[in-house]
């Protein structure tokens, strides 16, 4: 479960490397068994959720949360993971009202689709979307794929109740988000890790998408 840290350090990147290299080396490991794989990336989710909702803690929107913005390092040669989330030019500081969900949406569907490439290995926006997330325009943020893709794409990887809660981040259609905050996704992605083994083995779990009532994508 650990090679990908060993060839991380092969490419002597011994004080981090970006998100964006790391999806890319975990990606071209097919020795790596689905299972192993699904496991470092929840413990690198709930870390990454945990350092968003931080942020949002201490008052600041990143608007900007891309795989290139975020670091991830593993700590003195064990399994622990350092995450630091970076690239805080676009940051606002949050509104001391009733628009602070809206202000921290944004951030919110950033990380459901920086998990979506976490887990897929692609990048669920239309353009350039053979590129990582980071490789992208500004202006190429907007439009997702079609529902049926990004469907296919991601449970193709994972057990479909951890497709839908990335799905409902990123605001695909015929899905209302559920989520208040990044504190919210880093509980239920926490708990997924800790179930994980019977919900991959749960004959129900790994049933079409369709069981949860998507309308027809377009």
């Amino acid at each position: 479960c650990l090679s990908i840290w060993k060839r991380l350090a092969r490419k002597k990147m011994t004080t981090g490397s970006t998100l964006s290299e790391w999806i890319k080396l975990l990606h071209k490991d097919a020795r790596s068994s689905p299972m192993c794989n699904i496991n470092i990336i929840l413990k690198f989710a709930c870390e990454i959720s945990m350092a968003l909702a931080e942020i949002h803690s201490a008052g600041v929107t990143h608007n900007n949360l891309t795989p290139s913005k975020i670091i991830v390092d593993r700590v003195d040669d064990s399994d622990s993971i350092l995450v630091k989330v970076i690239g805080l030019g676009s940051a606002s500081l949050l509104p001391d009202n009733s628009q602070t969900f809206s202000s921290i949406r944004r951030d919110l569907s950033s990380l459901g689709s920086v998990l979506f490439e976490m887990f897929s290995g692609r990048c669920p926006y239309k353009k350039d979307h053979d590129s990582n997330l980071s490789g992208r325009e500004e202006n190429q943020r907007e439009t997702l794929l079609s529902q049926n893709q990004l469907i296919s794409f991601l449970t193709a990887r994972v057990p479909p109740p951890l497709a839908k809660s990335i799905l409902n981040l990123m605001e695909v259609e015929g899905l209302k988000p559920c989520y208040q905050s990044a504190r919210d996704v880093h509980r239920e992605l926490n708990e997924v890790l800790h179930n994980l083994d019977s919900i991959m083995s749960n004959s129900d779990a790994q049933a079409a998408l369709g069981s949860l009532n998507f309308p027809r994508g377009k």
